[in-house]
């Protein structure tokens, strides 16, 4: 995954530094505009007790951090999406995971 450096995003490497990579939450945003809204949340997936494998820095037109990680916790997905009739967005989920489990929560 990549992630833009911001001011805010230097909390990631801060934790990393400090031995803070294992047990973490990461939370992934898919943003999208079309005819139903300018800016709306498409999929956001929610991954629990991760750890991070590596973490890097790089360099395009603006700074990155790139990451790995594996989870072992929960995944939680929601999606927003068009409707039958095209005329509004539909909420499917949040749709739950147990990886520990085996289960759908």
């Amino acid at each position: 995954m990549s992630i833009l450096v911001t001011k805010e995003t230097s909390k990631i490497f801060e934790n990393y530094l400090k031995r803070g990579h294992k047990d973490v939450t990461i939370t992934i945003v898919h943003r999208g505009s079309d005819k139903f809204d300018a800016d709306y949340e498409i999929q956001r997936a929610v991954y629990s007790t991760c750890t991070i494998q590596s973490l890097s820095f790089e360099m395009r037109d603006q700074l990155f951090i790139n990451l790995t990680f594996s989870f072992e916790g929960m995944v939680e997905v929601v999606f927003n999406v068009a409707n039958a009739t095209e005329s509004g967005l539909d909420k499917i989920g949040p749709i739950k995971y147990s990886i520990p489990e085996k289960v759908l929560k």
